[in-house]
Order: C-alpha cells, then structure tokens, then sequence
C-alpha cells in the first residue's frame, strides 16, 4: 500500500543539510558530513520514494540479524576448536613428563614373591615398593601442572575423538584459518549495515521532523481560517 504524503527525497535531504537550529561552525561541519553519508546512502541503493526506502531498511534489519546471529556461530566454533588445539599441545608438550611419571609407579602387588621361602624377598619387594610410591609423589609434586594438563588433555580428547584413534590436527587448523578469515568478513558486514543504518535513521528521523513541521504549519493555517 503506497504511503501517503511522504516527503520527496530532495526535499527530506535539504532539509537535512539546511542546518537551521545549528550555531557552531563544528555543528554545521557535523551536519553536512551526515548529509554526505545520508546522499551516499540513497545512491548506494537506488532509492527515490518511500516504498523502497522502507524495503531497504527492513531488509537490511534482517540482514544484520542474520550477519549477527552467523557471528555468534563462528565464535562459538572458533572458540571449540582453539579449545581442541589447546589440548593438542598439552598433550605433544607434557607427554615426556607424564611418560616419566608412568614409569616411576610401583610394581603391582600381585608381582610380590609367594610363600614362606620367599619372606625376605616379600619384605625386600615392600621397601621397594614404598620408597617408588615416594619417588613418584615426589615427581608428582614437582610436575603436577604438566602432568594434570596432560591427562585432562588426553580426557578432553578421548571424548571428543569418540573411539578415534587419530587426531586431525591439520584438520582442525585448516578450518581455524578459514573461520577466521571468514568472521573478520562478517564483522566488515556487521559494521557496514550498522552504518547504512544509521544513515536510514538520520533519513527517517529528517522525514518524520518536516512531516511533523507540515503539520503544525497546516493546523496554524487553519487557526487563523478559524480566527478570520
């Protein structure tokens, strides 16, 4: 349905750029860099009545909903496989330590000498057995961080391999890499539809001000018809 009595373009941008209610040469500067901006923007998209212009905002309203929400997607990815990458280095990193940490562990007891013949060989395994226990406390203490992230690590990763036995790690970097370059475009976009809506708004609010001034002139004529 065609809008009544919109105000003709040309007119919304002089009125725009006339700069009545400004007084510093700051402001006027200000005012006439938006009329710069507000031009482009009607040039930009071919717009020439209020039909289109009310198009094109919608449609750049459902734009930046998309951009945005394709935002918020990426960065959750990119923060996923960061995560993944993380691990990946704990794991090739504190894999010496935690392989150290493995050795030093005690026999088994079930390895322990049998019977009575075997007693002191039994007392001797014991002694044994306690001071690796305290050798491997000993490495844990001074290790413990290293050892932690590898083994959080190589938890992290058995979950999300699911029964997998590779790691795609060029994988994983490769689809970094593009996401990356992927969600610096769509911030450029974001920004972009941010600005020509702002211009849009400037437009709107400048339609809304002459329509609202040709209202009030109307009704004072009116008055005075009345008065006369």
């Amino acid at each position: 349905m065609p809008i009544e009595n919109a105000p003709i373009f040309v007119d919304v941008m002089n009125y725009i750029g006339a700069a009545k209610t400004l007084s510093t040469n700051w402001q006027k500067i200000a005012n006439l860099q938006t009329q710069a901006q507000v031009l482009i923007f009607l040039q930009k998209n071919n717009i020439s009545d209020m039909e289109s212009f009310v198009d094109k905002v919608t449609k750049m309203s459902e734009d930046l909903h998309e951009v945005s929400t394709e935002i918020k997607k990426a960065d959750r990815r990119l923060e996923t496989l960061e995560t993944h990458l993380a691990h990946c280095e704990n794991l090739r990193q504190h894999k010496g330590v935690n392989d150290k940490y493995k050795q030093l562990a005690p026999k088994k007891q079930s390895e322990a000498p049998k019977g009575l013949s075997s007693l002191r060989s039994a007392d001797n395994f014991a002694m044994k057995r306690e001071e690796a226990k305290k050798k491997q406390a000993a490495y844990y203490e001074k290790h413990a961080t290293e050892i932690e992230a590898y083994q959080d690590a190589n938890k992290y990763l058995m979950a999300v391999l699911n029964d997998r036995t590779e790691i795609p790690i060029p994988t994983w970097k490769k689809e970094l890499s593009q996401l990356t370059a992927e969600r610096v475009s769509l911030a450029e976009r974001f920004y972009n539809l941010k600005d020509e809506i702002k211009s849009a708004e400037v437009l709107r609010r400048g339609m809304e001000e002459m329509m609202r001034g040709e209202v009030q002139l109307l009704q004072q004529q009116k008055n005075r018809g009345v008065e006369r």
